[in-house]
C-alpha cells in the first residue's frame, strides 16, 4: 500500500506561497542591483584609463564579470569581477558583492603566483590600512564572504605581530569592506574608495 503524507506548510508559508508581490518585486531589485554593477564597473573601467595605477597587464580590464546566485548561505547575491584574473596559479581580482539581507562588500583578492609577487608590498605598506573599516580574511578556504570571525578579522583590532603573521604566512590575501545595505545610494563611490584603497596599499598607487 502507497501512503501519500500531506504537505504540512505552516500559515506563514502558506502565505509566502500565494504571494507573487515579493518574488516581482525582487526581480525588479536584482535588474536595479545589476544595474549599479555594470555602472561600477564603467567606473572602476575609467578611474583605472586615468588614473597613474601600476596594475598587472594581464588583468581583464575590458570586459569584467557581473554574476548570481540564489545560494550563497542560504540567500541571494550578485558579484562583479573587474578588474580580475582568475588562473590555476595564479589569481587577481577585485570583487563587489551585493549580498541578499546582508551588506555590500569589497574585497580584493590575491593569490599564488600574484599573492607571492606583491606580498612585500603590502608589508611595507600596511599601515595605510589603519583607520580604513579593513577586515582581513584567516579563513584557510577563499571562497567565503562572511564576516563572522572565523573568516574576517578587522584589521585594527589586531596586534602588529598578528599582523605580520597574516600577511608573512597565510597563503592568499582578501582584504575586503563592507557597507550596509540601507546606504546603497553610496555604493558606487564606496567601492571606488576602496578600490583606491586597496591600490595605494599594495603599491599600485603612488601614496601621495
Amino acid at each position: 500500500m502507497t501512503y501519500i503524507y500531506p504537505m504540512n506548510l505552516l500559515a506563514q508559508e502558506l502565505e509566502y506561497l500565494q504571494n507573487t508581490d515579493f518574488l516581482l518585486t525582487k526581480i525588479k531589485i536584482t535588474q536595479k542591483l545589476n544595474d549599479t554593477l555594470a555602472n561600477l564597473r564603467d567606473s572602476l573601467r575609467a578611474y583605472i584609463h586615468d588614473s597613474s595605477l601600476d596594475l598587472p597587464i594581464a588583468l581583464d580590464y575590458q570586459v569584467g564579470k557581473i554574476s548570481k546566485g540564489e545560494n550563497y548561505r542560504g540567500l541571494p547575491y550578485l558579484v562583479l569581477d573587474y578588474p580580475k584574473l582568475f588562473k590555476t596559479n595564479q589569481i587577481w581580482a577585485f570583487r563587489t558583492m551585493v549580498w541578499w539581507g546582508k551588506a555590500w562588500s569589497c574585497t580584493l583578492h590575491l593569490q599564488g603566483e600574484m599573492w607571492h609577487t606583491y606580498q612585500s608590498a603590502l608589508i611595507d605598506n600596511r599601515q595605510m590600512l589603519d583607520n580604513q573599516a579593513v577586515y582581513i580574511c584567516i579563513h584557510s578556504q577563499p571562497w567565503e564572504y562572511h564576516y563572522e570571525s572565523d573568516n574576517y578579522v578587522a584589521w585594527d583590532i589586531l596586534t602588529e605581530a598578528q599582523r605580520l603573521t597574516i600577511l608573512q604566512d597565510h597563503p592568499f590575501l582578501k582584504l575586503s569592506r563592507t557597507l550596509a545595505l540601507h546606504q546603497l545610494s553610496e555604493a558606487e563611490a564606496f567601492s571606488l574608495q576602496s578600490f583606491h584603497l586597496f591600490c595605494r596599499a599594495m603599491g599600485f598607487l603612488s601614496p601621495q
